[in-house]
């Protein structure tokens, strides 16, 4: 019993180091779709709204990769695959990840269903026109004011 106490400090202290990370992203590979644009995030009702820049990445195998970004820090790094999802944020040295889909509280690896047109997950209202897009949750008080650029990167 003692022996596992004394190891949690240690799993604690690892944290993402852990879990099974999901495979590097090469964006530059002609399987990728990638968008870019701009966002300002506000993750709760009473945090201060933050704006940064965010890319999108899709690919052929339906895998999603995520990145916000307040330059130079990467703020959220978010990505999926057919067997699994993975949410970094590095500025406060957090990570989760789990097997099949995300989470619906993991709102960033959403937004290319909801810019396909599918409804947004319980609690979240979605609106869309042109480039611009508004996800609000309206029982947490989070939301997501974004604008894709025009220019749309597609791989060599």
């Amino acid at each position: 019993m003692f022996k596992i106490l004394y190891l949690f400090p240690v799993l604690w202290l690892a944290g993402c180091k852990l879990i099974p990370t999901l495979p590097q992203v090469d964006l530059h590979d002609a399987a990728w779709r990638v968008l870019e644009g701009q966002a300002v995030w506000r993750p709760n009702r009473t945090a201060p709204e933050l704006a940064g820049e965010f890319l999108l990445a899709t690919n052929v195998n339906h895998a999603i990769y995520f990145q916000f970004s307040k330059a130079p820090f990467p703020m959220i790094v978010a990505q999926s695959t057919a067997k699994g999802w993975q949410l970094e944020i590095p500025i406060r040295g957090k990570c989760y990840s789990g097997p099949g889909s995300p989470p619906a509280r993991v709102i960033w690896l959403r937004l290319p269903a909801l810019l396909r047109g599918e409804p947004p997950p319980k609690h979240w209202l979605w609106t869309h026109s042109g480039d611009h897009w508004t996800l609000a949750n309206e029982k947490t008080g989070e939301s997501i004011d974004g604008v894709l650029n025009a220019r749309v990167m597609e791989a060599p």
